[in-house]
């Protein structure tokens, strides 16, 4: 449900005013049913006993601080998802999001479900929100050359935002992850993790945005690299009679961005 509310409250203002691997490595799976693929080398994890290992709390303790070391400045999270209700795709979108300090560009390609909001039909929303210095600009449709730029007055979209940090919040022992071992994706070795336990989890609402109403975290599968720094995760949620399945994939660590205010703007009243 792709932004949820968030993309259908801009496309209905647009209408009202005229919303681990693309990783560091090209060949990595982009979508959320793909885990290890045909060809992929893996090695597997273990313990004495022949069980996955568990790992302890320092170990996630470290991946969790690795990671957020290696996101502190700025990157590029890509988020691949597809909502199911009852057993038929009603949305689906590719996000990349580029960030740099507390300033965010946020390009989004998505077709929201009627399940966003009551009161309209499914639509295609291709558009960008900018976060820059506290303030939110919208382009509703990058597929109109006219479409002008508009700067927010009332939305802080960052509620909505997934932003990578708060993301990292389900890096928690609590996960209680099994080492599933080692695959080489793409050309980069990373190390699979599953999370054993779901419920009560700290930034289990990260991705609520994407969400469809009353659907719970079911599945979470992360990808780390020899120093502890994820590349992606794969997260699945479910309720009674919907379900979504997401990719989420962290690169460019630290990697300089420049996100500026558009030059030209309109004042809305979003």
């Amino acid at each position: 449900m792709a932004i949820g509310g968030v993309a259908a409250g801009i496309a209905a203002a647009g209408c009202a005013a005229a919303l681990l691997i693309a990783t560091a490595s090209p060949g990595a799976p982009a979508h959320p049913a793909v885990a290890a693929r045909p060809g992929a080398a893996v090695h597997p994890g273990g313990s004495p006993s022949g069980g996955p290992v568990i790992l302890t709390a320092a170990m996630v303790q470290r991946v969790a601080a690795a990671s957020q070391s290696a996101l502190a400045s700025s990157g590029r999270e890509q988020i691949t998802y597809q909502n199911r209700k009852n057993g038929t795709v009603d949305g689906h979108g590719d996000d990349v999001i580029t960030f740099s300090g507390g300033n965010y560009n946020w390009a989004i390609d998505e077709l929201v479900p009627p399940s966003a909001s009551p009161r309209l039909p499914a639509m295609e929303v291709a558009g960008i929100t900018r976060f820059v210095n506290g303030v939110a600009y919208l382009q509703i449709d990058v597929t109109d050359p006219k479409s002008p730029w508009l700067r927010a007055t009332k939305w802080s979209g960052p509620g909505y935002f997934p932003v990578p940090k708060t993301a990292l919040q389900l890096l928690s022992p609590r996960a209680k992850f099994q080492d599933l071992g080692w695959q080489v994706i793409g050309g980069v070795r990373l190390e699979h993790l599953r999370a054993t336990q779901l419920s009560g989890l700290p930034g289990s609402l990260t991705f609520a945005g994407y969400r469809q109403p009353g659907e719970a975290l079911s599945a979470l599968d992360l990808w780390v690299d020899a120093s502890g720094v994820l590349h992606q995760m794969q997260l699945e949620l479910k309720s009674s009679d919907s379900s979504t399945t997401m990719t989420v994939a962290f690169s460019q660590f630290g990697q300089p961005e420049t996100i500026t205010a558009p030059a030209n703007w309109i004042k809305s009243g979003i």
